[in-house]
């Protein structure tokens, strides 16, 4: 098993398995609808920096808290070549976000920023 399946067990079922910092507690899951109740893939977690290719996706649900440094980079193509579109996540909306405009893409990946803005669109 991955890491982070054990630690979603260990959160799921109680157990000691791994004491989860600040860090990892922020974590999203997308979802076909656009309300967040739908099917839905697996939560990644808003540190891991890689691409997820979720096109058609309606939503994307964030799991955690203290989400001020953290943004939704969009791109238009699969395996993220270039930014069209930045976010930053507030937990809005009961943490759901509808995927909508300017933030529908084909790929997505999280970013954290220090300085609490989004990079430079270049796509």
């Amino acid at each position: 098993m991955l890491a982070y399946e054990l630690l979603a067990m260990g959160i799921f079922f109680g157990t000691t398995l791994a004491q989860p910092t600040n860090a990892t507690r922020k974590w999203a899951q997308f979802y076909d609808d656009d309300s967040c109740g739908g099917s839905h893939g697996l939560s990644v977690s808003l540190n891991n920096p890689g691409c997820l290719n979720e096109a058609g996706r309606g939503s994307f649900k964030l799991h955690g808290y203290d989400f001020g440094q953290y943004f939704l980079i969009s791109s238009p193509d699969n395996d993220c070549p270039c930014q069209s579109y930045c976010t930053r996540l507030t937990g809005r909306d009961n943490g759901c976000f509808k995927l909508q405009g300017n933030m529908l893409g084909s790929s997505y990946r999280f970013v954290r920023r220090e300085n609490k803005l989004c990079p430079q669109n270049q796509c």
